[in-house]
């Protein structure tokens, strides 16, 4: 593991780097909530950047969806960036990974089949509205219970006070 740092430190060297002062005062022109949304932006940006370069698998996070026959469509967690894999949970060794829909245009050769089981042909894809919410919906729609494991990568968490430290 990498040296790590916490927000102070994050912070001070900052100031340091910046040299922002205010004329004739020991007092920097930028409060430290105001360097704390610089450096939680700059980490952001970088957080992106290793994640576009596929060093995702590094923040990998998961939770486990209850999918239910009947409902096809459901919310992902609020902190859902990006998917890396769902797979069913159709026993203690029987998963089975589901491709994404690549198009909606492939909507009917799913949809068609009317059947959503083990081994049965199904995909899924990923929907957002204006105000952040994501989903997931199922094609087609399922037909049976079962467990679904989402593995993602979560959107960066902001530093929060000075012992914060980052990744």
């Amino acid at each position: 593991m990498g040296a790590t740092r916490t927000l102070l430190q994050l912070r001070t060297g900052a100031r340091k780097y910046a040299d922002f002062i205010a004329s004739g005062s020991a007092e920097s022109v930028f409060t430290n909530l105001k360097v704390d949304e610089f450096v939680n932006d700059a980490i952001s940006e970088f957080y992106e950047k290793l994640v576009a370069a596929r060093g995702h698998e590094y923040f990998l996070a998961s939770t486990t969806l209850s999918v239910t026959s009947g409902t096809s469509s459901y919310t992902l967690p609020a902190t859902f960036l990006e998917l890396s894999t769902l797979t069913l949970e159709w026993g203690a060794t029987e998963q089975e990974l589901v491709p994404p829909l690549d198009s909606l245009l492939q909507r009917h050769i799913f949809s068609n089949q009317q059947s959503w089981a083990r081994g049965s042909r199904k995909a899924f894809r990923i929907a957002g509205t204006q105000d952040g919410t994501q989903s997931i919906e199922f094609v087609p729609a399922p037909s049976a219970s079962v467990s679904a494991t989402l593995r993602y990568i979560p959107t960066f968490a902001p530093l929060v006070g000075d012992g914060a430290v980052i990744f």
